[in-house]
């Protein structure tokens, strides 16, 4: 009879035992070549570790049932914690302030191949215009600032009449509770217009800015409006022949917005 066969009990022999220890210790003790520290460390754990899988895999052998099914030493008490699941984490990045390119995707989401045509800065943004294919949107990235997406406003052919639909307001919140709210509008520049004037029920009167390729109107409040306007938002367009016009906004005409909510 071969001496290293294990008893049928499953348990290791006097001497099977001293063989091990034996083996164990000689790989301890075996000289490495010079590695990086972590790699030496690493490199005498796999030599431990192969010898101890063995000493394993006997004895598993050995405890199974009649039709050889190997049984953990634990049983069925083990109390082996079950793998866990990967968790998803909240993605921040997103946008930095007035970060053109988020503008640019937007506004060809509304406007096949739009290109920008004119910009106005102000503090804390950009407002866009874009052109093709015989029509105009305007894009704002200020509510992009704390992630979200820009603002896009509704599409308007070029050369089109000067109607109420070109005047609607965009009102956004930001997400931060210090970012406060932003009311803009903006547009083509308009042949025959020489200025546009936003009066706020607040108090507050806004001239729009008109450059030689468009116009825009930013309002900015530090904080929210506590309640809708009951009021109107009055817009007075003054054309070069000195003759006015006059516009009155309320309820969804302030909310211009065509790809997220007010």
């Amino acid at each position: 009879m071969n001496d290293d066969k294990l008893p049928p009990e499953g348990r290791l022999t006097d001497e099977q035992r001293a063989r091990i220890r034996a083996a164990l210790l000689a790989a301890a003790d075996e000289p490495v070549r010079p590695q990086r520290p972590w790699l030496v460390a690493v490199a005498a754990a796999a030599a431990v570790a192969v010898l101890v899988a063995g000493i394993a895999m006997a004895t598993l052998s050995l405890s199974g049932d009649d039709e050889g099914a190997p049984v953990l030493s634990g049983g069925p008490e083990s109390t082996s914690a079950p793998p866990t699941e990967p968790t998803e984490t909240e993605s921040t990045a997103f946008l930095e302030p007035g970060l053109k390119s988020s503008c640019d995707q937007e506004a060809r989401a509304f406007l096949e191949d739009a290109t920008q045509a004119g910009a106005v800065s102000y503090a804390g943004g950009n407002t866009y215009l874009y052109t093709a294919h015989r029509k105009w949107l305007i894009c704002d990235d200020w509510a992009a600032t704390d992630g979200g997406p820009p603002t896009v406003l509704a599409t308007h052919p070029l050369d089109g009449p000067v109607t109420q639909d070109l005047f609607l307001i965009s009102q956004n919140y930001s997400m931060d509770p210090a970012g406060g709210a932003q009311f803009f509008a903006g547009g083509d520049l308009i042949d025959g217009v020489s200025s546009i004037r936003y009066a706020f029920p607040t108090g507050d009167e806004v001239e729009a800015t008109i450059t030689d390729t468009m116009w825009s109107m930013v309002y900015l409040l530090p904080e929210p409006p506590d309640r809708g306007w009951t009021e109107p938002v009055k817009v007075a367009v003054t054309l070069t022949d000195g003759t006015d016009k006059e516009y009155f906004l309320t309820e969804l005409d302030l909310c211009a917005q065509v790809n997220h909510g007010c």
